[in-house]
C-alpha cells in the first residue's frame, strides 16, 4: 500500500481518484492496525500509512471532523505503547508525527494525555530509536505551535510524501 502511494505521487492520476482510493485504504489500514494480532502485519500497516496519509488530507480537511481525527490518532497511539515491538512503535510514532501537525486543532486534552503516556511515559525503558522518535513527535507539535504564534503557519496542508 505504501508503494502505491509513492506511485500515485509520481503519476498524473486524477486527484479525486487518488482521494477516494486512499481514504478507503486508510480505513482498511486503521482496521488492520486495531484488529490484526500479528506484529509484522501491524508494522507493515503502520509503515504503509506514512506515505498514504498525505493523499487523505484534503478530504479530512473538508470534513473537519474531530471524531475522525480522534479515531486516527487513537488507533495510531495504541500501536505506540510499550507492549508493542520496537519496529511497530517506531513506525507508529512516525505516523503520529505527521498526524500532530494536521490534526492539531482537534488534539484535545484526552488525546494529548494519551500521547504523553505513549511517548514520554515509556522513554526511560525504550530503545534509543523509540525515544528519539517520541521526542520528534513533540518537536513537531512544538514547531507547529511556534508557527501559529509567529503567524507563519501555512493556511493549507503542508504535508508532502517526502521526508
Amino acid at each position: 500500500q505504501g508503494f502505491l502511494a509513492e506511485e500515485w505521487y509520481l503519476q498524473p492520476i486524477a486527484e479525486q481518484d487518488k482521494r477516494t482510493s486512499s481514504e478507503h485504504m486508510l480505513r482498511c489500514m486503521l482496521e488492520s492496525l486495531k484488529k490484526d494480532k500479528h506484529p509484522k502485519i501491524r508494522m507493515a500497516t503502520a509503515h504503509a500509512m506514512h506515505p498514504l496519509l498525505p493523499f487523505t488530507t484534503f478530504g479530512r480537511l473538508i470534513r473537519d471532523d474531530p471524531a475522525e481525527t480522534s479515531t486516527i490518532v487513537t488507533t495510531v497511539l495504541a500501536a505506540c505503547g510499550p507492549e508493542e515491538c520496537e519496529e511497530l512503535r517506531v513506525q507508529a510514532l512516525q505516523v503520529l508525527q505527521l498526524c500532530v501537525h494536521e490534526c492539531y486543532k482537534h488534539l484535545n486534552a484526552d488525546i494529548l494525555q494519551n500521547m504523553a503516556n505513549a511517548t514520554l511515559g515509556s522513554t526511560a525503558s525504550s530503545s534509543d530509536s523509540v525515544t528519539v522518535q517520541s521526542i520528534d513527535v513533540w518537536a513537531a507539535l512544538a514547531l507547529h505551535e511556534l508557527e501559529l504564534l509567529e503567524g507563519t503557519a501555512p493556511a493549507t496542508c503542508t504535508w508532502t510524501c517526502k521526508d
